[in-house]
């Protein structure tokens, strides 16, 4: 959770920004993923980070292209980098200024270690098909646009019989069809309006998901389908951490019956997430969208 308020913090700071545009390049370690292979590239890396400078799992490091570690913090005193001891990035609710200002040193006397770097020119680009296009495989990758944590962005991945269940073959107004339980829980993160993974509900974390479709209308070469879903996420992760999730959801897809296929589709999701002790309801805000033409997201 303390690493959301780095995210939202010290990572959309104009100085640290323009810095790590220049001159780094910014990887995301999750260090604390039950899902990873404990075997693969990224756990092998963070394993040797680690070893050369074992901070808090919120931390900063600068590495390398030979994997040596030039740099870290993981909290700061008096606005100074600190790897042991100081005050961290901030609480889940609110960013220390300082953070940003210690992380700032952190990168320049790591760039100076290093020596001169000429600085990228290359423009950010977004992730092949997210939120746009339809992938060789037949799959697509929903863009997740969540109101929590200062914005965030996330995919959401169907297979190409997962996005098949989104059409029918009935297009006459009224046809009704309940999607497959497997497909609705493929929408089970955006439950979560945090960034890290470990608070974010898998499909097999649902005790319900229901999505369910409707032609609402026809108009020439267009059909309009009309979505609606609700979601109940009730689940202990992290040995013993319990967080539970709801939502609603209203969308529409249009379909394109001259070329047989989905154009376009726009959910928006309601609801709430609870993970704090005492009880801190949380409310989710999120938005999920593609379209068939266009450039990604």
């Amino acid at each position: 959770m303390y690493a959301n308020v780095l995210r939202a913090g010290t990572l959309t700071d104009d100085r640290v920004i323009r810095r790590v545009s220049s001159n780094f390049v910014p990887t995301h370690f999750n260090n604390n993923d039950p899902t990873r292979d404990p075997g693969s590239p990224s756990a092998l890396a963070w394993k040797a980070i680690i070893s050369q400078k074992p901070l808090q799992g919120q931390g900063i490091w600068i590495i390398g292209p030979d994997g040596k570690v030039l740099g870290g913090m993981s909290a700061e005193v008096d606005g100074h980098p600190s790897e042991k001891v100081g005050a961290g990035p901030g609480a889940p609710w609110r960013a220390n200024p300082k953070f940003a200002d210690a992380c700032v040193e952190l990168l320049d006397s790591s760039l100076t270690r290093f020596g001169e770097v000429k600085p990228r020119a290359a423009r950010a680009e977004p992730l092949p098909f997210r939120g746009a296009g339809v992938k060789p495989d037949g799959s697509v990758r929903l863009v997740v646009y969540n109101a929590a944590d200062n914005g965030l962005v996330f995919s959401a991945q169907l297979s190409k019989g997962d996005w098949a269940t989104f059409t029918t073959t009935q297009w006459q107004v009224g046809t009704r069809w309940t999607l497959p339980d497997a497909v609705a829980r493929q929408f089970a993160p955006v439950l979560s309006p945090y960034a890290d993974t470990r608070f974010r509900p898998r499909p097999g974390d649902l005790k319900s998901a229901v999505l369910q479709a409707e032609v609402e209308s026809v108009e020439g070469d267009l059909a309009r389908i009309r979505l609606t879903g609700r979601w109940l996420a009730d689940w202990v992760h992290d040995g013993n951490e319990h967080s539970v999730g709801t939502a609603s959801a209203d969308g529409i897809a249009v379909f394109d019956m001259e070329k047989k296929s989905l154009k376009s589709l726009l959910m928006v999701f309601d609801g709430t997430y609870n993970y704090a002790v005492p009880p801190r309801p949380q409310t989710v805000a999120a938005v999920v969208r593609w379209r068939r033409d266009g450039p990604a997201e």
